[in-house]
């Protein structure tokens, strides 16, 4: 990264105000391990950690598929798929407390797994707002499976 260079957001972290997933920005200073870029609020100068940008650009989701009927949405565990305007697709599994406390009583004292994402209720809204979150801090990919 250099002065000048055109960066994309890929982590809002806690600095939604300023900047937005996939939004580009031109570097307007560097310092060690921060950038100085303008950002939304006001539209000021700030410096924001590096770990926020990439040089390449961000792909947007362009769908959030539940795979499955939800039965009960406080006891259940439905998959989940997640499409990219670049034709990409990631999954997983949205599932809530009571659904594992059930596992653990009826099978055994403990579980082990990944790509769970667990909710105290699953809904539609419920599983969009997750998966956004989770694109916006740049989480997703560790939390799904390629399709």
């Amino acid at each position: 990264m250099k002065v000048g260079d055109t960066i994309f957001c890929k982590n809002e972290s806690v600095y939604e105000e300023h900047i937005s997933i996939g939004t580009a920005y031109e570097i307007h200073d560097i310092k060690k391990n921060t950038v100085r870029i303008r950002g939304a609020l006001r539209n000021r100068l700030v410096w924001l950690p590096k770990y926020c940008f990439s040089k390449k650009e961000v792909v947007a989701i362009k769908k959030i598929k539940l795979d499955d009927k939800i039965r009960d949405p406080l006891n259940d565990c439905i998959e989940v798929t997640v499409t990219f305007k670049n034709g990409k697709k990631r999954w997983t599994n949205f599932t809530t407390v009571k659904y594992l406390n059930g596992l653990l009583n009826e099978f055994r004292d403990y579980l082990i797994g990944e790509g769970f994402i667990i909710l105290k209720e699953i809904s539609k809204e419920s599983v969009e707002t997750a998966v956004m979150d989770l694109y916006r801090q740049d989480e997703l990919k560790q939390q799904t499976k390629k399709l």
